[in-house]
């Protein structure tokens, strides 16, 4: 395809070549390329599932040598969380304005510095303070990780690899929990915070020397970058960077950066399609984490002790990874939103059977395992849904205010149950509660696939018109 650029005079000066940066990508198989840049990215999800988990490890601990009790302990649990909030709200948009690469390891910097300072805390204070800044570049880095993995996969693979990707943080976290049961019992609580600074920073090295911005992004900054048909190259050797080459990016309701991002979410058709990724995320989080934030303190009382909480949050973990992959494959193969749905409605009712657990393990991890799989499949597959709905210019945008808002509804699930539990409401009672918004998750998201379907079949229409006129 050709574009013809006149003079003033309205001669012919000379002839752009346009190549559609996505059209490239889909149109060829996964190189080893984008397979480094995927691995790199995993590393940092993983990084992110240890240094979020991180506190749990070592928050018994740290409340004894410092004398503060269970609401302190709850104290250092929401500074994390308000952290990953406010680190998705700015980090995710300003990586829209200055490229997914350099946020990310911004984001690995302000982990690994202020995870180091949270080894050195003299008291709650401090370690409050500090590890509100750890989260705020974790919270940064999730956007990008899932942005950049969008945009360096095919659309007909992008769900599968950005869920492998993103399997990463539970992993990190199982990983995590186990190392740090070693470290604490050598060398005391401090090293796992050691660990969780050390790694990032190493990381961010490697990020600086190895990790590739989003072409899509270049693209869309600078159609006659130059770079951008190099890296292409290194996608597809056989392929011959075209004379005079410009690059871009053909996509549905493009953005102006002028104006503050959280507008542009709401602008160009987008406004009923992000009001409904908001409430899936926030749904799914606050059932999610108030099964995670009450279960140890459940089973506790119902008999299965600790170890029984380890066993059960590892298969909560395994259970979100198999999901993950599970949804990623009908999303692939565009077998429509029905599964997700049937899922979020599934993970619902294993919500709602927590008061029906007992001192039984095997029935725990049966229930809990589900819980995982549709749960935290569900919250996987919306990165990947959520990645599909939003231009380039503004993915990291909607991927951060998105994870954002789920970030609120992790906050207020659990509280919420505290206060009910305290005022001597039924464990049954609650979760049956609970439980509820997966119904609404079921009915949003074949509503988001509804509207998201129309935006792809307008996009269609716009590139055949396109062509014909060129």
């Amino acid at each position: 395809m050709s574009i013809n650029q006149t003079n003033n005079n309205g001669s012919i000066d000379s002839i752009r070549n346009s190549v559609d940066v996505p059209s490239f990508i889909n149109e060829r198989p996964i190189s080893v390329f984008q397979v480094r840049v995927i691995l790199l990215c995993f590393a940092v999800a993983m990084i992110d599932g240890f240094d979020t988990q991180a506190v749990a490890f070592v928050a018994p601990i740290v409340s004894g040598e410092m004398d503060f009790g269970p609401q302190g302990i709850g104290n250092l649990y929401s500074a994390g969380l308000f952290g990953l909030m406010l680190g998705a709200l700015s980090l995710g948009p300003l990586a829209d304005r200055i490229g997914r690469k350099p946020v990310v390891i911004i984001s690995c910097l302000l982990m690994g510095i202020f995870s180091l300072l949270s080894a050195f805390s003299g008291s709650l204070n401090e370690l409050l303070v500090f590890r509100f800044l750890t989260g705020l570049g974790i919270g940064g880095a999730m956007p990008n990780i899932n942005s950049l993995t969008a945009e360096y996969s095919p659309r007909r693979r992008r769900a599968f690899l950005m869920t492998l990707m993103f399997a990463g943080f539970p992993f990190g976290a199982v990983l995590g929990g186990l190392l740090s049961v070693q470290l604490i019992e050598l060398y005391g609580w401090p090293s796992v915070f050691v660990l969780g600074g050390v790694t990032p920073l190493l990381l961010a090295v490697v990020l600086f020397k190895s990790l590739p911005e989003s072409l899509s992004y270049r693209a869309a900054k600078n159609a006659e970058d130059v770079s951008i048909g190099t890296d292409m190259t290194a996608i597809d050797p056989n392929w011959q960077v075209p004379p005079k080459a410009t690059y871009t990016v053909a996509e549905i309701g493009t953005s102006n950066m002028r104006r503050m991002p959280i507008v542009e979410l709401f602008l160009s058709g987008r406004a009923m399609g992000t009001t409904l990724i908001w409430l899936i995320y926030f749904a799914n989080l606050l059932m999610m984490y108030s099964l995670l934030g009450w279960l140890p303190t459940i089973l506790s009382e119902a008999g299965l002790g600790l170890a029984g909480g380890i066993y059960v949050a590892v298969a909560f973990n395994l259970g979100g990874i198999a999901g993950g992959l599970a949804f990623a494959w009908t999303l692939d193969r565009q077998l429509g939103y029905w599964p997700i749905s049937i899922g979020y409605l599934l993970g619902a009712g294993t919500v709602a059977l927590v008061g029906s657990l007992g001192g039984s393990l095997a029935w725990a991890l049966a229930v809990i395992f589900l819980s995982g799989v549709t749960l935290m499949g569900g919250a996987f597959a919306m990165n990947a849904v959520t990645a599909g709905f939003y231009p380039t210019t503004l993915r990291s945008t909607g991927l951060g205010w998105g994870l954002a808002i789920g970030r609120l509804g992790a906050i207020f699930g659990p509280m919420a149950i505290g206060a009910a539990l305290a005022a001597n409401r039924a464990v049954g009672e609650i979760f049956f509660l609970v439980a509820l918004p997966g119904a609404f998750c079921a009915l949003a998201i074949l509503l988001l696939g509804a509207k998201l379907k129309r935006l792809r079949t307008t996009q269609e229409q716009m590139n055949k018109l396109r062509e014909t006129v060129n």
